[in-house]
């Protein structure tokens, strides 16, 4: 089940680039990491990115980094061709020293951030975020809530309500017309910009076994499990 909450991300602009900039200089020795509380289940905030985004990601990292409920790990996903340090941007290994962990993948594009972390830490609650998002401080508190609620679902901010074609049932559609604060349902699509929160042990060990070697698009892994989209992930809870 999907959750959605109605504090909305906004996306960078350039004049807000300075102010930030500014913050980002005095964060120093920052920890933007949890050190107080012992979680049961890990809460991970998990981003990819390549070079084409590497301008907006300095600013989404710091959103991350001084979220009002702190993380315990934030992971920046990035494929194997970069795998030395030394040849990214100073602007984003600089925040390495407040809790940012890079780990080298082979690219499988946009899925990324979700299936290597899913698949890493299947105990752990995986929030994924956008490259391209600066995420207000309440953010990751709200999905965190929202899944003390319901913490076999799946939580997210935005998303759209799949609308079945009742006389062909493997073609559907999407609305967002009729997706509201607290709706959840199995016939909602989580929209990956605004976030979205797994719980532990998601997806069994199974599904990583067919995914694996193919392009993981929400379409083919509707054909290879010959189900709903929305039944694979399971009762969606929204909360925007």
């Amino acid at each position: 089940m999907i959750n959605t909450f109605s504090s909305t991300p906004f996306k960078y602009l350039p004049f807000f680039n300075p102010f930030i900039q500014y913050l980002i200089a005095k964060m120093e020795n920052y920890n933007g990491l949890n050190t107080t509380t012992n979680r049961e289940n890990k809460l991970i905030i998990s981003i990819s990115s390549s070079y084409e985004n590497f301008n907006t990601l300095p600013i989404t990292i710091y959103s991350l980094l001084n979220q009002e409920l702190k993380p315990d790990k934030i992971i920046l996903w990035l494929d194997i061709s970069t795998e030395n340090l030394r040849d990214l941007p100073y602007d984003i290994t600089q925040f390495i020293k407040n809790g940012l962990e890079i780990k080298f993948i082979k690219d499988i594009g946009i899925y990324n951030k979700t299936y290597y972390p899913l698949q890493q830490y299947p105990g752990s609650i995986v929030v994924t975020a956008n490259e391209s998002i600066y995420y207000p401080k309440n953010w990751l508190k709200n999905l965190y809530l929202s899944y003390i609620t319901h913490p076999q679902d799946i939580h997210i901010v935005n998303g759209f309500k799949i609308i079945f074609d009742k006389k062909r049932h493997k073609e559907f559609s999407f609305s967002k017309s009729n997706i509201n604060r607290d709706s959840n349902g199995y016939d909602i699509f989580p929209e990956s910009l605004s976030g979205i929160l797994y719980p532990p042990n998601c997806f069994s060990k199974e599904f990583f076994s067919i995914a694996r070697g193919i392009i993981i698009t929400p379409i083919t892994v509707m054909i290879i499990l010959s189900v709903p989209i929305s039944s694979l992930f399971g009762l969606v809870y929204c909360l925007a």
